[in-house]
C-alpha cells in the first residue's frame, strides 16, 4: 500500500490498510530476506488461527510480519503518530500464535549504514 501522507508516522500507514479488509498483514518494506513462502506460511496460520494475532517469532523473539484479525481493526485505527501496532500486540499477548520463519523476520535495514555495511552482504 502506498501512503502519500507518511509524514505523521507509522500509524498513518496502518489505518488505510485496515479499511475494508478481512485480515491485515503488517510487513515492513525494509526486510529483504522475507520470501513469498514466509508470507504464505503466516497466511496459512491466519486461516487456522481465525481470531488470533499471527506473529513471526524468530528464535522466540517477536518480529515481523504480523497478521491481525478484523476484531482488532478498531484498535489499529485508533493508533496515532509514529508508533506501530506493538501496543495492540502487547494488549493481546495471550492470543498470539507465534510462527517460526527464521532470521528473515529480524533482518531489516533502517539506515543506509545497515543497508550497505550492517550484515556484510553489500
Amino acid at each position: 500500500m502506498h501512503n502519500p501522507d507518511f509524514a505523521p508516522g507509522m500509524a498513518s500507514s496502518i489505518a488505510p490498510s485496515v479499511r475494508g479488509a478481512v485480515g491485515v498483514m503488517l510487513c515492513l518494506a525494509d526486510m529483504p530476506d522475507l520470501t513469498c513462502g514466509d508470507l504464505a506460511l503466516l497466511i496459512a496460520f491466519r486461516k487456522e488461527g481465525g481470531r488470533s494475532i499471527i506473529g513471526a517469532n524468530p528464535g522466540g523473539r517477536a518480529g515481523h510480519p504480523v497478521v491481525f484479525p478484523s476484531r482488532l481493526f478498531t484498535e489499529l485505527l485508533e493508533l496515532g503518530g509514529d508508533v506501530g501496532a506493538r501496543e495492540v500486540v502487547v494488549r493481546h499477548a495471550g492470543s498470539i500464535i507465534d510462527v517460526e520463519i527464521g532470521a528473515a523476520a529480524r533482518i531489516d535495514f533502517d539506515t543506509m549504514d545497515t543497508l550497505f555495511y550492517g550484515d556484510g552482504r553489500w
